[in-house]
């Protein structure tokens, strides 16, 4: 069971482009983004791609060693959108952004699961990652991190206005906040 040790539990990095997803000390994945919103993800053994289609019906795409596993129709904010994952579990994705961005996925009895939340803090904002319901499998709950994590990202960048850029970012689990 993903939970963490003494020094911690489920928490992101972010360094200029990579994301790093840790579980305690141990490194769970490395997430790289690019400028045209496409996520590589690197896990043990196996790579996952996490990209966006469409325009008038946007779509977010998570596939797994050159197969897509998870497909989240009508992807926008103000949207709630089914996400099923590999074993045909079904989850629910929200994004929101008023003012600031935050991104929850609930279970299919629309209980949160883990959100992403951003404050709008002077004199830079401060992120959060919550993890609510631990007793969910552990590959949804990869999945479901890195689906909601790349949604945070790519929806803070659009409305974001500041024109500097944090040079290491650490989203911490919980109520913890990123300094």
């Amino acid at each position: 069971m993903l939970h963490g040790n003494a020094t911690g539990g489920l928490r992101w990095e972010f360094r200029q482009g990579l994301s790093i997803l840790r579980d305690g000390d141990t490194r769970l994945l490395d997430m790289r983004h690019n400028k045209r919103g496409i996520a590589r993800v690197v896990s043990g053994t196996e790579r996952w791609l996490v990209y966006h289609q469409g325009f008038w019906r946007p779509r977010l795409v998570l596939a797994r060693n050159g197969r897509s596993i998870v497909v989240i129709d009508d992807y926008c904010p103000g949207n709630i959108s089914r996400v099923e994952v590999p074993g045909g579990r079904t989850y629910a994705l929200q994004v929101k952004h008023n003012p600031t961005v935050r991104v929850s996925l609930l279970s299919a009895n629309g209980n949160e699961v883990l959100h992403y939340s951003q404050t709008p803090a002077k004199p830079k904002p401060r992120a959060t990652f919550h993890v609510s319901d631990r007793s969910i499998p552990n590959e949804d709950l990869l999945v479901l991190a890195v689906l909601g994590c790349h949604a945070f990202l790519s929806f803070r960048e659009e409305l974001s206005t500041a024109s500097v850029k944090p040079k290491r970012l650490t989203v911490a689990a919980e109520h913890d906040s990123i300094e």
